[in-house]
Order: C-alpha cells, then sequence, then structure tokens
C-alpha cells in the first residue's frame, strides 16, 4: 500500500502585489493529469511559492480535468516554473512550460485551457534475441539518471547506448539496472537505445519484463515514466526455401 505525503505548499497571496490567472490541462504522454488529491503549484527561481492551482471540471465536458491558478509576483516578466504533485505515485514531477509574468493576464479558460506537460521518459524494449535486448527511450526531458529492475531473465552485462555516449556509470545486480553520472552528465531530449542489456540464453517462450523504473532529472526530481513493460523474446523459426511474402498496414492489440 501507497500513502501519499502530500507536499506542504503554502500560498502567500497578501505577499504580492500583482496576479495573473491561468487555466492550464496538464498532460503526461498526452494524458490528462487531475485526479482526487493531486495539486499543481508555481514557484519563483528561489523555490518560493506564487499560487497554487484549484481543480476544476466544466460540467458536459466529458468530465476532464483542468486547473485554475493564480501567480502572483512584484516583478513584470518573472520567470515561473510549475511542479506537480501525483497523489498515486507519491512523487513530484517538473512542468516543462514556463511562464514569464504579466500583471492581470488571462492565459486560457475552461473551455480552451492551455496545455502544460510533465517531463516524461518512455521506455520500450527492441531487437531482442536469445541473449540481449536493447531498452529504448523516448524522453521530452534530459534524463541524469535511472533504475529498473528486470524479471525473466538473468542479466550478465549492461553497457552500450546513449548511457555510454553520455559517460554514464552502469551497473547491474541482483538484475537491477542503475546508471547515473558522477560528473553531472545528461541524455538530452530525443530518443534512441537507453542501454543494451545482455543476458544468459533463454528458450522461446520465455517473457522478459521491465519494472519499478525510477527515472530523475538534472535537478535530482522524478520524471513520469511508462514501467512496466514486457515482451516476449524473439521468436524461433525455421525458414523454408519456398517462400512468399505479406505486408500488413497496421496491426491492433486491443483497438490499439
Amino acid at each position: 500500500y501507497l500513502f501519499a505525503d502530500p507536499p506542504n505548499w503554502q500560498d502567500n497571496p497578501g505577499a504580492y502585489e500583482f496576479s495573473a490567472t491561468i487555466n492550464t490541462k496538464i498532460l503526461s504522454n498526452a494524458k490528462v493529469k487531475g485526479n482526487t488529491g493531486d495539486m499543481f503549484a508555481a514557484f519563483d527561481q528561489n523555490g518560493n511559492v506564487r499560487g497554487i492551482g484549484t481543480r476544476l471540471i466544466v460540467i458536459g465536458s466529458d468530465d476532464i480535468p483542468f486547473w485554475e491558478i493564480q501567480v502572483r509576483s512584484n516583478i513584470v516578466d518573472e520567470n515561473i516554473s510549475f511542479e506537480y504533485y501525483s497523489a498515486y505515485d507519491d512523487e513530484i514531477y517538473n512542468v516543462i512550460e514556463n511562464y514569464s509574468f504579466v500583471s492581470n493576464q488571462v492565459q486560457g479558460d475552461a473551455i480552451n485551457p492551455i496545455i502544460y506537460n510533465l517531463e516524461y521518459v518512455k521506455l520500450s524494449f527492441a531487437n531482442s534475441n536469445t541473449n540481449s535486448i536493447d531498452i529504448m527511450y523516448e524522453s521530452n526531458t534530459t534524463i541524469a539518471g535511472y533504475q529498473f529492475s528486470i524479471n525473466g531473465v538473468d542479466v550478465i552485462e549492461v553497457s552500450g547506448g546513449e548511457s555510454d555516449n553520455a559517460g554514464f556509470n552502469i551497473s547491474s545486480g541482483n538484475n537491477t539496472i542503475l546508471g547515473f553520472s558522477l560528473s553531472g552528465s545528461v541524455i538530452g531530449e530525443g530518443s534512441g537505445i537507453l542501454v543494451n542489456l545482455e543476458f544468459a540464453d533463454s528458450s522461446e517462450n520465455d517473457i522478459i519484463e521491465l519494472n519499478n523504473a525510477v527515472i530523475s532529472g538534472p535537478g535530482g526530481t522524478s520524471i513520469a515514466n511508462n514501467s512496466p513493460i514486457e515482451t516476449p523474446l524473439l521468436f524461433s523459426h525455421n525458414q523454408s526455401t519456398l517462400q512468399a511474402f505479406y505486408f500488413f498496414h497496421t496491426v491492433l492489440i486491443g483497438d490499439n
């Protein structure tokens, strides 16, 4: 059981002379965020709270939540950043977008809120065979470190990919994979091979699973990810001297 421990964010409306209003829909990998118990807040560059959002739902709009937040400042064009607390996984995530403060400005409304996005990393498998597999990543932010566990096979070596290119220290113990940099190097926004795993030979029926992924940004904050994932290892097959070729435009699994 996971018991949520929300942050002690405290708003102080009377401490600032000016305010602006932002109505925003917050997305994580294209999925709308806004569960009961979640929090959304604005901060200045010193980490002071400059506003706390209110979760709202417009009746008749598919009950999709959005956030209204009063952002406060004493300085025109002050850079304001945002953070989002998810009660579901008890984590605080950075919002990619920042706001340059304008007094009395209103951005978005209940029907057409502006879009903010949480930092997000998507992991997947590729190029699997009986003794190795590539861990792929797709990220809208920089990656400073990661940790995940592998089930279904015995990992004997981890190397390669953007982890090597970034000079990460990569290790594997008890099938837990850890990657980070002592020099502050990061893996940039984009996609590619995160790291390659080699493991003991496995049968064609084995399933490899990735679980408990924890991915961090340069400031040590958590980055949302899509753990867990699983895939079968490479199918074994025999190739005939007589062949035919079939081309598939789309493959649907459960309407996906």
